[in-house]
């Protein structure tokens, strides 16, 4: 797919009235065009290092919505086996939404994950490659030593972000199957088999809700370093 709104010399282009700058950079991104995005961006006087903090910052905060929802999807799930008598049809309906909102935050973590690894790529080749212009040994040394450990703590983020990405669809099959048990079973006498599935999905949304703060707490280490002088 091409990439829109771009004229050969870098203008921007809309027919019949000027773009406002927010939209024509979500349209680039949307339309995976991350090259001239960057490019344009650097023109601005914004360099990839900024901008990676950024990407890092925006899949932080998906994730902490995201771990957010599933543990109050999770917490909700057991309010529900734990109740006596009330309106069970109205505790499956909230539960519904529960889900359906553990499954809409899910979907945003991983394109701001995805954006985060392509501007880092971009970045760290960019930064490897510029090592052979400097003149001055010390500096040179210095700049390599700064990319080696940048190049380390992404590396560990990733793995953690990554790692969360894979638990999230197991989890939501988790949550899925135990709505589906409270749905076909509110109203029987079957409460050991509901807490017995509360167990299961609880077992498989509690390394997701671990994986994601590791995520999260690393993601704050890595603004840390790309924001500092």
């Amino acid at each position: 797919m091409g990439c829109p709104f771009l004229l050969s010399n870098g203008q921007v282009f809309e027919q019949g009235h000027p773009m406002r700058y927010l939209l024509l950079l979500t349209a680039l991104l949307l339309a995976g065009c991350q090259s001239p995005y960057l490019s344009m961006m650097e023109k601005a006087g914004i360099p990839k290092r900024e901008i990676l903090a950024h990407r890092v910052e925006d899949a932080r905060s998906a994730q902490i919505k995201a771990r957010y929802q599933f543990n109050r999807a999770l917490e909700h799930y057991r309010q529900a086996l734990d109740a006596q008598g009330g309106d069970a049809e109205q505790r499956y309906a909230d539960l519904q939404r529960d889900y359906a909102a553990s499954e809409k935050a899910a979907a945003a973590v991983k394109p701001r994950v995805d954006q985060v690894q392509q501007v880092a790529e971009a970045m760290f080749e960019e930064w490897d490659d510029e090592l052979a212009d400097y003149q001055t040994p010390s500096l040179k040394a210095a700049s390599a030593q700064e990319l080696a450990q940048t190049r380390e703590q992404y590396a560990e983020l990733m793995q953690n972000m990554r790692a969360a990405e894979s638990r999230v669809l197991p989890a939501l099959g988790a949550l899925n199957d135990q709505l589906l048990f409270y749905k076909h079973h509110m109203n029987a006498q079957t409460v050991g088999n509901l807490q017995q599935g509360y167990s299961t999905v609880s077992g498989t949304v509690a390394p997701l809700l671990l994986d994601m703060q590791r995520s999260i707490d690393g993601a704050g280490g890595l603004i840390q370093r790309l924001q500092s002088p």
